[in-house]
């Protein structure tokens, strides 16, 4: 199903305006911006049905129907900022999984990791810790590593 654009709303209303009766037509205008809700944000709907907000207005589910609008939009601002944080959870992770790998890889290879190298390690970002463990599969000391790391 396409989207309802602005001029589709403007026509839907052109209808309505041609209901004889003030309390049908109020009632249509009501639930025209009803359903426009679920395809435009809260500043549109305002813009296209500014000259009937008035007769709208009377409609008592038109104030139940702007909550509800409302708690919809802390509700997605909620469900964004949950993904979100996942998103950020699931980078750390990857990150702390190369960080660990790496560590694992010089320590298996050379030994005990100076701590300072591992302090410039925890610092990187994934990919450059992808690049070092690659580097780190030939390399033949720790100060070859050490070297390849960039200088913040």
């Amino acid at each position: 199903m396409a989207q309802p654009t602005e001029e589709t709303v403007q026509a839907a209303k052109t209808l309505v305006s041609s209901e004889p009766d003030d309390e049908r037509r109020g009632l249509l205008l009501s639930l025209l911006a009803l359903l426009a809700a679920r395809y435009f944000d809260r500043e549109t709907i305002r813009k296209l049905f500014k000259q009937e907000m008035t007769m709208i207005r009377t409609n008592t589910f038109i104030d139940e129907w702007l909550e509800q609008a409302q708690q919809r939009g802390v509700k997605i601002g909620w469900q964004k900022g949950r993904q979100e944080g996942w998103q950020e959870g699931e980078r750390k992770g990857e990150r702390k999984g190369h960080q660990a790998l790496l560590l694992r890889l010089l320590e298996h290879n050379f030994g005990a990791v100076p701590v300072q190298l591992t302090l410039r390690i925890q610092d990187l970002p994934a990919d450059e810790l992808q690049r070092l463990f690659n580097l780190a599969m030939d390399a033949s000391s720790l100060n070859d590593i050490d070297r390849a790391i960039p200088v913040a």
